[in-house]
């Protein structure tokens, strides 16, 4: 019985977790496009020195201002 009740406890505890990673991050989205700011997800530096990005947001199709510390 004690094992039962240890291992519900964690699955509550591991599905609380997760939620609230959810919801940070959907919280970060949020304000980032209420704010109208591009958030960019990710960079790739190809071989000619170009970067492509990965973005969301409102001005992502002018990224030509972004350099790879933004």
């Amino acid at each position: 019985m004690k094992y039962t009740a240890t291992k519900h406890i964690e699955q509550i505890k591991a599905a609380t977790l997760s939620s609230l990673l959810f919801i940070s991050a959907l919280g970060v989205m949020c304000y980032a496009f209420s704010q109208n700011r591009n958030l960019i997800l990710g960079t790739e530096l190809h071989g000619n020195s170009s970067v492509e990005f990965l973005c969301l947001g409102s001005e992502c199709k002018n990224l030509t201002r972004f350099s790879l510390r933004d």
